[in-house]
């Protein structure tokens, strides 16, 4: 039987790693549209779904039911710094925002004045703070050239441990760069590009923060990648943050797991496999949060060990696979 779950297992990573994410782009850049038009050109040269939510057009932001189905939204803002959804238009935390995240999201934002359109420089944030819990940021300290002594920053070098990305350094189409907001990251959040080169007045400062709480991923670019020196870096480095959300997204749809029990798909809608390596002759129990009893399958009479489980009929939420002393958690849509 392990052998089979191995075999299982295997394929169903392959066949996760090759299929393309459903993306929603969220256009939040009302001051130069060629930026918005390089973005997304570079976007939807990766390879994935990319289905465009047009925020300036719309004049709101994009409700939870309209970013669930996705496996990715990007938000990007440019360098407009007024009145962005991203903040409601009115400076406020985003709900719809907050609620996609909870229910295991994943963001990637980006933009030059995005801070800037709600808070000033120095800005502490604490635990409760949207940014804070959200973005994964405890302080945004300042900005290139606001707060430089006019110099703007030269470029970006990838922070050590990041090895999911190559593109090192990224560069300008100018000689530096100005409004490119200079960083702390809190708690187990993690620095991924820094202000440089080393001798640039800003250097200790993050201008891009990744935050992964378990449940949902966040990686705020406080800068605007349609300005970087090349298609080819910019296309690079979009190609490899992708393959990183898909690789997340790969990682959570295949299965939820202990030592000895796999289900997936997860989330799932119509039906889910399920598969044991300890308990292979213990009936397979589907309860609801409340323990009881929703469904059982007992493994003895398959014919496979991978046994799938019908979800007909099933409410949608949260429920537990259960197999011998195994237990897995399982979202149903």
């Amino acid at each position: 039987m392990k052998k089979t779950i191995t075999l299982f297992i295997s394929l169903l990573a392959v066949m996760v790693s090759s299929a393309q994410m459903n993306v929603l782009f969220v256009n939040d850049n009302g001051v130069y549209p060629p930026n918005t038009e390089t973005v997304l050109s570079t976007l939807n040269q990766t390879g994935h779904s990319i289905t465009v939510f047009d925020a300036v057009a719309e004049n709101r932001s994009p409700e939870l039911l309209e970013m669930q189905p996705y496996d990715l939204v990007v938000w990007y803002c440019g360098g407009d710094g007024v009145g962005r959804w991203f903040w409601n238009g009115t400076d406020s935390d985003n709900m719809q925002l907050k609620l996609y995240l909870e229910q295991g999201g994943r963001l990637w934002v980006m933009g030059t004045d995005l801070m800037y359109d709600r808070f000033g420089t120095p800005w502490i944030f604490q635990s409760g703070d949207f940014v804070y819990d959200y973005l994964g940021v405890a302080e945004y300290h300042a900005q290139s050239y606001g707060d430089d002594g006019s110099l703007g920053v030269p470029q970006l070098d990838l922070a050590p441990g990041i090895d999911w990305l190559t593109t090192n350094p990224i560069s300008w189409i100018y000689t530096t760069l100005w409004w490119v907001d200079a960083m702390v990251a809190a708690g187990e959040s993690v620095q991924v590009y820094m202000m440089g080169p080393q001798d640039y007045v800003l250097s200790n400062y993050a201008s891009a923060i990744y935050k992964d709480n378990g449940s949902f991923q966040t990686l705020s670019f406080f800068f605007d990648p349609s300005l970087m020196d090349t298609e080819a870096h910019r296309l690079q480095l979009f190609s490899e943050v992708t393959t990183h959300f898909n690789n997340l997204v790969g990682a959570t749809e295949m299965m939820e797991s202990t030592d000895h029990l796999f289900i997936f798909p997860n989330p799932a809608s119509s039906f889910v496999h399920i598969s044991s390596t300890k308990n292979e002759n213990e009936s397979i129990l589907l309860l609801d949060t409340q323990g009881r009893v929703i469904r059982e399958l007992s493994p003895a009479n398959e014919a496979s060990s991978v046994v799938k489980l019908s979800l007909d009929g099933i409410a949608g939420g949260l429920y537990l696979i259960k197999s011998g002393t195994q237990s897995a958690r399982l979202l149903v849509k």
